[in-house]
Protein backbone atom coordinates (compact mmCIF):
# COMPACT_ATOMS: atom_id res chain seq x y z
CA UNK A 1 0.00 0.00 0.00
CA UNK A 2 1.13 3.52 -0.92
CA UNK A 3 2.48 5.93 1.25
CA UNK A 4 -0.46 8.06 0.62
CA UNK A 5 -3.28 5.93 1.04
CA UNK A 6 -1.61 5.14 4.53
CA UNK A 7 -1.88 8.49 5.60
CA UNK A 8 -5.30 8.95 4.05
CA UNK A 9 -7.03 5.81 5.86
CA UNK A 10 -5.10 7.22 9.33
CA UNK A 11 -7.09 10.76 8.85
CA UNK A 12 -10.15 9.14 8.61
CA UNK A 13 -9.45 7.23 11.69
CA UNK A 14 -9.41 10.59 13.63
CA UNK A 15 -12.68 11.96 12.37
CA UNK A 16 -14.69 10.85 15.23
CA UNK A 17 -12.33 12.30 17.38
CA UNK A 18 -12.77 15.23 15.66
CA UNK A 19 -16.28 15.45 15.40
CA UNK A 20 -16.62 15.96 19.40
CA UNK A 21 -13.26 17.46 19.37
CA UNK A 22 -15.83 21.27 19.80
CA UNK A 23 -16.76 19.78 23.02
CA UNK A 24 -13.67 19.10 24.25
CA UNK A 25 -12.38 22.76 23.83
CA UNK A 26 -15.79 23.97 25.23
CA UNK A 27 -15.11 21.89 28.20
CA UNK A 28 -11.33 23.12 28.48
CA UNK A 29 -12.51 26.79 28.20
CA UNK A 30 -15.30 26.35 30.87
CA UNK A 31 -13.59 24.67 34.06
CA UNK A 32 -10.18 26.33 35.27
CA UNK A 33 -8.98 23.23 36.46
CA UNK A 34 -8.62 22.42 32.63
CA UNK A 35 -6.63 25.27 31.65
CA UNK A 36 -3.68 23.23 31.01
CA UNK A 37 -5.21 20.34 29.48
CA UNK A 38 -4.79 21.73 25.91
CA UNK A 39 -0.84 21.81 26.26
CA UNK A 40 -0.75 18.16 26.82
CA UNK A 41 -2.46 17.86 23.31
CA UNK A 42 -0.21 20.20 21.89
CA UNK A 43 3.04 18.12 23.17
CA UNK A 44 1.02 14.61 21.51
CA UNK A 45 1.56 16.68 18.12
CA UNK A 46 5.05 18.12 18.50
CA UNK A 47 5.95 14.73 19.31
CA UNK A 48 3.82 12.56 16.88
CA UNK A 49 5.32 15.20 14.37
CA UNK A 50 9.24 14.51 15.73
CA UNK A 51 8.64 10.89 16.05
CA UNK A 52 7.05 10.35 12.40
CA UNK A 53 10.06 12.60 10.77
CA UNK A 54 12.92 10.26 12.58
CA UNK A 55 11.00 6.92 11.90
CA UNK A 56 8.75 7.32 8.74
CA UNK A 57 10.62 4.27 7.01
CA UNK A 58 9.52 1.78 9.60
CA UNK A 59 6.35 2.44 8.95
CA UNK A 60 6.59 0.19 5.57
CA UNK A 61 4.67 -2.76 6.60
CA UNK A 62 0.82 -3.20 7.53
CA UNK A 63 -0.44 -5.86 10.88
CA UNK A 64 -4.15 -6.34 9.86
CA UNK A 65 -4.49 -9.02 12.09
CA UNK A 66 -2.82 -6.86 15.08
CA UNK A 67 -4.42 -3.83 14.58
CA UNK A 68 -8.10 -5.07 14.73
CA UNK A 69 -7.59 -6.69 17.97
CA UNK A 70 -7.26 -2.92 19.13
CA UNK A 71 -9.67 -1.73 16.69
CA UNK A 72 -12.92 -3.29 18.02
CA UNK A 73 -12.81 -3.08 21.42
CA UNK A 74 -11.51 0.47 20.81
CA UNK A 75 -14.74 0.93 18.23
CA UNK A 76 -16.73 -0.91 21.06
CA UNK A 77 -15.89 1.59 23.47
CA UNK A 78 -16.16 4.48 21.53
CA UNK A 79 -19.81 3.38 20.71
CA UNK A 80 -20.84 3.02 23.64
CA UNK A 81 -19.81 6.11 24.88
CA UNK A 82 -21.20 7.85 22.05
CA UNK A 83 -24.93 6.14 22.71
CA UNK A 84 -24.39 7.03 26.66
CA UNK A 85 -23.51 10.40 26.07
CA UNK A 86 -20.11 9.46 28.23
CA UNK A 87 -17.53 11.49 26.80
CA UNK A 88 -14.97 9.59 29.10
CA UNK A 89 -15.49 6.74 27.39
CA UNK A 90 -15.92 8.17 23.55
CA UNK A 91 -12.72 10.11 23.57
CA UNK A 92 -10.61 6.98 24.65
CA UNK A 93 -12.41 4.81 22.45
CA UNK A 94 -11.58 7.25 19.74
CA UNK A 95 -8.54 7.84 20.38
CA UNK A 96 -7.40 4.31 20.43
CA UNK A 97 -9.21 3.82 17.82
CA UNK A 98 -7.52 5.98 15.59
CA UNK A 99 -3.76 4.35 17.02
CA UNK A 100 -4.89 1.03 16.41
CA UNK A 101 -5.70 2.15 12.68
CA UNK A 102 -2.28 3.25 12.98
CA UNK A 103 -0.94 0.29 14.01
CA UNK A 104 -2.80 -1.90 11.06
CA UNK A 105 -1.65 0.75 7.69
CA UNK A 106 1.97 1.57 9.50
CA UNK A 107 2.64 -2.18 11.31
CA UNK A 108 3.99 -2.94 14.78
CA UNK A 109 6.74 -1.14 14.72
CA UNK A 110 5.91 2.44 14.22
CA UNK A 111 2.94 1.89 16.70
CA UNK A 112 5.17 0.66 19.56
CA UNK A 113 7.65 3.55 18.80
CA UNK A 114 4.56 6.25 18.77
CA UNK A 115 2.61 4.58 21.91
CA UNK A 116 3.40 8.03 23.76
CA UNK A 117 1.16 10.14 21.71
CA UNK A 118 -2.30 8.16 22.33
CA UNK A 119 -1.47 8.32 26.15
CA UNK A 120 -0.44 12.08 25.57
CA UNK A 121 -3.85 12.49 24.59
CA UNK A 122 -5.78 10.74 26.85
CA UNK A 123 -3.81 13.07 29.27
CA UNK A 124 -5.55 15.98 27.33
CA UNK A 125 -8.83 14.81 28.59
CA UNK A 126 -10.13 17.46 31.13
CA UNK A 127 -8.86 16.89 34.41
CA UNK A 128 -12.00 17.51 36.29
CA UNK A 129 -13.26 14.60 34.45
CA UNK A 130 -10.71 12.20 35.35
CA UNK A 131 -11.28 12.88 39.19
CA UNK A 132 -14.74 12.51 39.17
CA UNK A 133 -13.78 8.89 37.75
CA UNK A 134 -10.32 8.53 39.19
CA UNK A 135 -9.63 10.89 42.68
CA UNK A 136 -6.28 11.81 43.57
CA UNK A 137 -5.36 12.24 39.54
CA UNK A 138 -4.39 15.94 39.50
CA UNK A 139 -2.25 17.94 36.84
CA UNK A 140 0.89 16.79 39.13
CA UNK A 141 0.25 12.99 38.15
CA UNK A 142 -0.51 14.30 34.64
CA UNK A 143 2.49 16.01 34.24
CA UNK A 144 4.63 12.85 35.80
CA UNK A 145 3.12 10.80 33.18
CA UNK A 146 3.51 12.99 30.49
CA UNK A 147 7.24 13.47 31.35
CA UNK A 148 7.78 9.57 31.58
CA UNK A 149 6.05 9.39 28.05
CA UNK A 150 8.51 11.72 26.52
CA UNK A 151 11.72 10.17 28.40
CA UNK A 152 10.04 6.49 26.67
CA UNK A 153 9.33 8.49 22.94
CA UNK A 154 12.79 10.31 23.10
CA UNK A 155 13.98 6.30 23.96
CA UNK A 156 11.98 4.63 21.56
CA UNK A 157 13.49 7.79 19.09
CA UNK A 158 17.06 7.65 19.26
CA UNK A 159 17.48 3.81 20.09
CA UNK A 160 16.79 0.51 18.65
CA UNK A 161 13.57 0.36 20.66
CA UNK A 162 11.66 -3.26 21.45
CA UNK A 163 9.00 -3.87 23.97
CA UNK A 164 9.97 -7.17 24.13
CA UNK A 165 13.42 -7.17 24.83
CA UNK A 166 14.81 -7.58 28.29
CA UNK A 167 16.93 -4.21 29.16
CA UNK A 168 13.63 -2.27 27.48
CA UNK A 169 11.47 -3.63 29.90
CA UNK A 170 13.81 -2.53 32.34
CA UNK A 171 13.99 0.56 31.52
CA UNK A 172 10.06 1.09 31.04
CA UNK A 173 9.96 0.14 34.46
CA UNK A 174 12.28 2.47 35.68
CA UNK A 175 10.25 5.18 34.05
CA UNK A 176 7.24 3.86 35.59
CA UNK A 177 8.90 3.84 38.85
CA UNK A 178 9.91 7.75 37.90
CA UNK A 179 6.61 9.05 37.41
CA UNK A 180 5.16 7.43 40.41
CA UNK A 181 7.76 8.90 42.48
CA UNK A 182 7.50 12.58 41.44
CA UNK A 183 4.25 12.39 41.74
CA UNK A 184 4.03 11.65 45.11
CA UNK A 185 6.32 14.59 45.60
CA UNK A 186 4.35 16.97 47.95
CA UNK A 187 3.09 20.00 45.62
Amino acid sequence: MKLVWKCIILALAFIPFLWKFPVLIKTWKTYPANTWDPYFMAAAFVLCGILVWRRYKEGLSTDLRGGLTLAIPAAAVMIIGLSSKNMMLFYPGATLFAWSVLWIVFGWKMFYRLFPIPLMVLLSLPTTEFTEYFPGINLYWKLALASALCIYAFFALWTDFSPIRRRTAWFSAGVIIYAILYAMIPQ
